[in-house]
């Protein structure tokens, strides 16, 4: 019974999130339900979220 509740405070909290993704402008889509990602899959989006951190502080820069 106390897993179950964990499960559920633990979905309710992932949509919570996923939620705030969606509303944030700027923010990547793909990153809204990253639980289900495999690992390498969690490293390419790692890597490509400090690719476009990169763009974006170059382009402030300027």
């Amino acid at each position: 019974m106390v897993l179950n509740q964990q499960r559920l405070n633990e979905r309710a909290l992932h949509m919570k999130i996923d939620e705030l993704v969606f509303a944030m402008k700027g923010a990547r889509d793909e990153i809204a339900g990253i639980e289900g990602k495999t690992e390498e899959e969690l490293e390419a989006l790692r890597r490509s979220g400090d690719i476009a951190d990169d763009v974006l502080k170059a382009r402030h820069k300027d």
